[in-house]
């Protein structure tokens, strides 16, 4: 081979590798509008249960697989009784308008899909419309029908774009109703989560990725309203000490109630389960309740897992509160101790069973702490477990006043020094006068 024809190799090759690095660039450009995620493996390899759906496929992740066709019939029942309602819109109409959104709706998924362009829209369609179908009827009614329906719908792998769902919802409902979509999404999963889903009228349709998405903005509070007093830098921990530890430090547990009060539900305000306070002064730690079911494993999973692709910059209140919850659960002894003051309601198997939940939430997942909101409650908490005296007013407290005869006996023997000193001071006056 002559120079000439090695240079020419060497060009060629030049030009294959600017083209090929090229290639990579775009389609990284691309994934900024990725907002449907598989779940890593390290997250999947904990629990892999917790992010496959029981029952139903929404999107293209898990469609086609047998377990799933039952409810294939009901999609097209769904769709049957829709075009039944609205019988100037054609079936072709629906599928007009999701082929507009062919390549938009490909853009926000994470992986690449494999689909025909024909089966993809068909699957966007009736995947859309019975959701829609879904959202209108009573959720007593489907829980029935459709036991465990809702944990399907909030797993991140089982997603469609929320854009979908609008312009199906524009054709069904009328223009110009998404923030009645918003409200209907959020009206049926009212239940699903612990303590208030507050609808956030600045929360825009365009800016809601997926149902996942709508309800993480809704029930986890504003990123304007996480304080950041204290930086992460000046945390004194990442860890706090058990509820066990902190009660043998005289720490007090209380359940901090939900305000349901009519002008605040489902408004900007009211109380969540992230709501967490603790009171240096008097030692008292208040929580909301958290309802333990056979779900919240697999819904707190996909919030965290969904959380795991925010940029480094944004809150994550949903692994903030699990790790949280980590730090206080250790044990069934934990578990028994949070319950009886309310703050966990255990409606599995067994405290042990609450306890293994807890501690898989946090497991191999990355945490930021940059925008932690529990920084300045978790060193507080460690400031007053640190403090000698309220270890041996604890400890006091538990050795002598464990039981209600306890503080009878403490009460009767006050007294009876009480008036012993009195007849005492009585007999020595007697003596003087």
């Amino acid at each position: 081979m002559t120079s000439g024809d090695m240079e020419i190799v060497e060009i060629d090759d030049e030009l294959d590798a600017l083209s090929s690095l090229r290639m990579e660039l775009t389609q990284l450009s691309t994934q900024a509008s990725h907002s449907i995620y598989k779940v890593p493996k390290l997250l999947r390899d904990v629990n892999s249960k917790a992010y496959e759906p029981q029952i139903i496929t929404i999107g293209p992740y898990h469609h086609g697989k047998d377990e799933y066709k039952p409810m294939e019939e009901v999609k097209l029942r769904y769709m049957q009784s829709l075009l039944a309602r609205k019988p100037d819109v054609g079936l072709e109409r629906y599928l007009s308008i999701i082929a507009g959104l062919e390549k938009k709706v490909r853009d926000c998924y994470a992986e690449t899909i494999r689909f025909n362009v024909a089966d993809f829209i068909k699957m966007l369609v009736l995947d859309g419309c019975f959701i829609i179908g879904l959202i209108g009827e009573s959720t007593i009614h489907n829980d029935r029908t459709f036991p465990g329906l809702k944990w399907d719908l909030v797993l991140l792998e089982n997603q469609i774009p929320f854009f979908v769902l609008c312009e199906l919802f524009d054709l069904i409902q009328g223009p110009d109703q998404h923030t009645l979509l918003m409200r209907r999404v959020l009206d049926y999963f009212e239940y699903v989560f612990p303590g208030n889903v507050l609808y956030k009228p600045e929360k825009r349709s365009e800016e809601v990725k997926h149902i996942l998405d709508l309800i993480h903005s809704n029930w986890c509070p504003s990123p304007h309203n996480i304080s950041t007093a204290t930086q992460a830098s000046s945390i004194t921990s990442f860890l706090i000490p058990t509820a066990a530890q902190l009660k043998d430090a005289n720490v007090k547990f209380e359940r901090k109630e939900y305000d349901r009060d009519s002008e605040t539900f489902r408004e900007s305000r009211g109380t969540t389960v992230f709501d967490v306070e603790f009171n240096q002064d008097n030692g008292v730690m208040s929580m909301p309740a958290l309802v333990i079911t056979d779900g919240t494993e697999s819904l707190l999973r996909n919030l965290i897992a969904y959380e795991q692709f925010f940029p480094t910059h944004e809150p994550a209140p949903v692994t903030d509160y699990a790790l949280l919850l980590d730090c206080l659960v250790n044990s069934s002894k934990d578990v028994q101790i949070l319950s009886q003051h309310g703050i966990i309601q255990n409606f599995v198997s067994s405290d042990q069973a609450v306890a293994d939940i807890v501690n898989r939430l946090t497991l191999k997942i990355s945490h930021y702490v940059d925008n932690m909101m529990y920084v300045d409650i978790f060193n507080r908490i460690n400031t007053h477990h640190k403090n000698r005296w309220n270890r041996a007013m604890a400890v006091y407290h538990r050795d002598y006043f464990s039981s209600p005869w306890a503080y009878v006996s403490f009460v009767a023997a006050l007294v009876l020094l009480l008036l012993t000193a009195a007849q005492v001071v009585f007999a020595a006056l007697q003596q003087f006068k």
